[in-house]
């Protein structure tokens, strides 16, 4: 996105007050902008008061799911202006070594904080069966530990 608006010679400000929203987001400041708000669906949700997302956002967030894409949706002053398609690449010996887990009888779970139908469409191209979606950083651990 970067390279892009460097492309159209648009001037970026440098954001101010920063801060990281642990497994939702990133809210700051952007001089000439606003108050720009960054994160999953659910985070705008509550953070802009809203009983659900409007309709344009939902459908986007679909076939975000149905492709294994994470969807990131930006707000300025309050106002839901965007989303944004964002895919992880699967690093190429995933899918090998999912396979290896398997022929040793050991079960493979995926903790991922993506919304469940987008963490199911990895999980199947991997042949992962468990997925547990929309997890934050602290149930990730939990699970973990």
């Amino acid at each position: 996105m970067v390279q892009e608006a460097e492309r159209r010679q648009w001037v970026l400000e440098e954001p101010e007050g920063t801060q990281a929203i642990p497994g939702g987001g990133i809210q700051c400041h952007i001089p000439n902008v606003g108050q720009v708000l960054l994160g999953s669906a659910k985070l705008i949700l509550h953070h802009l008061s809203l009983s659900e997302v409007p309709s344009y956002a939902a459908n986007f967030m679909e076939i975000c799911d149905l492709n294994g894409f994470s969807c990131v949706c930006c707000a300025i002053d309050q106002v839901l202006v965007g989303c944004v398609a964002l895919k992880d690449e699967l690093k190429p010996q995933a899918e090998d070594v999912i396979a290896w887990l398997h022929a040793k009888n050991i079960a493979v779970l995926m903790l991922t904080g993506d919304r469940q139908a987008c963490g199911q469409s990895v999980a199947d191209r991997l042949g992962i069966e468990t997925v547990v979606a929309e997890a934050s950083p602290a149930e990730k651990a939990r699970k973990v530990a």
